[in-house]
């Protein structure tokens, strides 16, 4: 509810209220953690996540149908421990929210898993997980552009290229704003010897803003690349 209503610091007195109430509120310590999160404060985020996956493990053993709920909170915490620069243990959460067949956005927690292994340079796990995030869901534009990085930190333009491409390309509202995504298809085309197309790639990455650290690294390189 407070999500839609953009009031997510207002949701916060209300979530603990509920908590306090009854403490076994497994959705309401997961809400709790995911408005933290929201709001950028990842270190306050963590210990309500934490609790939610406690408690959805230990709910779901008589009601399986929260198995679903707990592969949510877990993918949840594991993007919060990814924003506190803790990827190994990132990695042992992700993993169990991609084993969750029920988990009806399995392809996030892949993507998530991926992102995770692209961090601690294990190219070859990410591209596998990747493949498999955007084999469930084909227009899943981040984790196309995730699978082209991985492909282009391994020096496979080629693949790179083709995964870009899907990742821009995809008609959902808001891929075309990707900025990594044209950074690294930038990378690929200069490496296939594709200077105009790169520059292309370049220039939009800064339009869509000048002054992140992708759009600075965009207007580096498109300064390197030769007419």
């Amino acid at each position: 509810m407070f999500a839609e209503e953009n009031n997510a610091e207002g949701a916060i007195p209300h979530l603990e209220r509920s908590i306090r109430l009854d403490p076994e509120n497994a959705s309401a310590h997961l809400t709790l953690g995911l408005v933290y999160g929201r709001l950028g404060h990842f270190n306050r985020a963590e210990a309500p996540l934490r609790r939610a996956v406690e408690l959805f493990a230990l709910q779901s053993v008589e009601n399986e149908s929260l198995r679903s709920s707990l592969a949510d909170a877990r993918n949840s915490l594991g993007v919060v421990l990814m924003n506190l620069d803790r990827y190994d243990e990132a990695l042992l959460i992700l993993r169990l929210a991609t084993e969750e067949i029920t988990y009806g956005s399995q392809h996030l927690a892949l993507g998530n898993l991926g992102l995770a292994y692209i961090h601690r340079q294990r190219f070859p796990e990410a591209i596998d997980v990747l493949q498999r995030a955007v084999r469930r869901q084909p227009t899943f534009c981040v984790g196309n552009a995730r699978l082209g990085e991985a492909y282009a930190r391994t020096n496979d333009a080629a693949h790179a290229l083709e995964a870009l491409d899907r990742a821009i390309g995809t008609t959902v509202a808001g891929c075309d704003q990707f900025q990594n995504a044209f950074l690294w298809r930038a990378k690929a085309r200069i490496q296939l010897h594709q200077p105009d197309a790169a520059r292309e790639d370049l220039q939009r990455c800064v339009t869509l803003g000048a002054n992140t650290p992708e759009g600075q690294e965009c207007a580096s390189l498109g300064r390197s690349v030769a007419p």
